[in-house]
């Protein structure tokens, strides 16, 4: 019995490398072209790098980094980026949150104007919620200011961040 079964596991064993062997045969695999041209890589004066899709908030704002030409720049944080009635990010909102985050950073001399515009109470929640996040991230609380854009209970929960250089900013 024993020799049995010592038989039927060779052989198992013997087809297994057998099958395991014709899959290597198969045609040559190319390798896929790189999805992330170059014009998505973008340097920061802090030395880092990141790839940002163009149009992007992430973008916008490095590129303003960069042009550091004095003028300020206004992102949308669009109320997608938290979840439905609450001040808890979105998986969407984390990410883009979380990309400006390290572009500010990079950016010490950035002043930042976190505006609620929307419903009263959940707006202005939502914006003191995106400020905390960013301390939480590393920017200093001097560079964080809130203002309140006319509310109107049938606009979107939106918080519009602006940035500007602290010279700029007075």
């Amino acid at each position: 019995m024993a020799r049995l079964i010592l038989l039927i596991t060779t052989i198992l064993g013997v087809a297994a490398a057998m099958l395991s062997l014709q899959s290597c045969q198969g045609p040559a695999a190319e390798a896929a072209a790189p999805t992330s041209p170059r014009e998505k890589l973008t340097a920061l004066p802090d030395g880092s790098t990141m790839i940002a899709r163009a149009g992007s908030p992430e973008r916008r704002l490095a590129d303003w980094v960069n042009a550091d030409d004095g003028s300020g720049l206004t992102l949308k944080f669009a109320s997608n980026y938290f979840d439905p009635s609450s001040i808890k990010l979105s998986p969407v909102g984390l990410g883009h949150a979380t990309k400006i985050a390290g572009i500010l950073r990079a950016t010490p001399d950035a002043q930042v104007t976190l505006a609620a515009s929307g419903a009263p109470n959940l707006a202005d929640q939502r914006a003191r919620a995106l400020g905390k996040f960013l301390l939480d991230r590393g920017l200093l609380k001097t560079q964080i200011a809130y203002a309140s854009r006319p509310q109107h209970s049938e606009a979107p929960d939106n918080v519009e961040i602006t940035v500007k250089r602290a010279a700029a900013a007075q």
